[in-house]
This record gives structure tokens, C-alpha cells and sequence, in this order.
């Protein structure tokens, strides 16, 4: 079994990288570069596609909070009952360059940020301008601790020898780190 999820991952990469970093987060991103610090993969390659799937995530999005404020008055509604929610969003809601890329850095208000700007009417094209360095930045940073985990466990451990233990260590990173950006907004949101 083993034997074919890594023939069917290795076989089928930039499909796995793009519809994983289209579908989910950074948890999901991790566990890729943590197998990218095994040699699994390529940094290079994990890099650019992740990025591609993050922005088509981050564009269609935008066209969902765009075109169902304008159908459904629900987002708008929602937007406005929750301004608080979005953390530094009095501050920064003339700079949206700035407010995309610090909501990146929070858990649970990247896709509610995307929301806002496209319901606060920025136009797709500087959304698209904006977007692409603050996807560039997140991911080297998400890119490179899950390497930098990887590379550091393959002194004691060999993916291809311990398939069991490196699935549980990508498993206790992923709940690590959910856990951590979950208490972290929630400190965030308090303040």
C-alpha cells in the first residue's frame, strides 16, 4: 500500500502540489516541503506550484466574493456585522497591499480578507498585482520551515525506509501547527 501511494505521488506530482495548495492550507504545504526536505521532491518545483494553486485559489475567491455580494447581499452583511474580526482592518483598509499580506500571516482570515477587498470594490487587476508578492513571501517562509524540518529528521530517519514514522511526524506538524496559528488569532482577535 505504501509502495503505491509514493509511485502514484511520485508519478503524479504537480497535480498533488496544485490541487493541495488549491484545496487547503499551509498545513497541507508543510507536510509537502517536509517531504521535499527528504528529497522526496523538489524545492524548486513545490515552490511554483504551490504558488500557482494558492493564487488560482485566492483569484476564484475573489470572483465568489465579488459576484455573490452582488447576487446575494450575504457577504456584505457578513462583512459588515464582523469588521472587527478582521485584525488591523481600520489601519490598513487604504493600503490593501498591506492587509493582504498580513492577514496571510493569520489563521482563518485569508479567504474573509479576499472577501472584503473584493466586496470594498478593488479591481481584479491590483488585487492580481497585490496578491502575487504576498503569495511569493508566505510561501517561502511556510516552504522553508517544512524543508528546513525535513532536511533536519533526515539525520535520523529515512523516508524511504520508515514510511510509518515520517506520515506520524507530518501528522504532529500539521496538528502543531494548527494548534499554534489557532491560539495566535485568537490572541490576535482579543487585542
Amino acid at each position: 500500500m505504501t509502495e503505491l501511494l509514493l509511485k502514484f505521488a511520485s508519478d503524479h506530482t504537480v497535480l498533488i502540489f496544485l490541487l493541495g495548495s488549491f484545496f487547503s492550507g499551509e498545513e497541507v504545504v508543510l507536510a509537502f516541503a517536509f517531504l521535499a526536505g527528504q528529497g522526496f521532491w523538489s524545492g524548486e518545483l513545490l515552490y511554483f506550484c504551490v504558488c500557482a494553486g494558492t493564487l488560482c485559489s485566492d483569484i476564484a475567491w475573489f470572483w465568489i466574493g465579488r459576484y455573490s455580494h452582488r447576487k446575494d447581499n450575504f457577504i456584505k452583511r457578513f462583512i459588515d456585522k464582523h469588521k472587527v474580526k478582521i485584525p488591523f482592518q481600520k489601519e490598513l483598509s487604504c493600503h490593501p497591499f498591506l492587509l493582504l499580506l498580513v492577514t496571510k500571516f493569520i489563521y482563518g482570515v485569508r479567504i474573509f480578507t479576499i472577501f472584503y477587498v473584493a466586496v470594498e470594490g478593488l479591481s481584479f487587476r491590483k488585487f492580481f498585482i497585490y496578491i502575487i508578492p504576498c503569495i511569493a513571501i508566505i510561501q517561502v517562509l511556510v516552504i522553508g520551515s517544512g524543508w528546513l524540518a525535513g532536511k533536519g529528521s533526515s539525520l535520523f530517519l529515512d523516508i524511504y525506509k520508515d514510511t510509518t514514522m515520517t506520515l506520524a511526524i507530518l501528522l504532529g506538524i500539521g496538528i502543531i501547527t494548527y494548534t499554534l496559528k489557532r491560539k495566535i488569532t485568537k490572541r490576535l482577535l482579543k487585542n
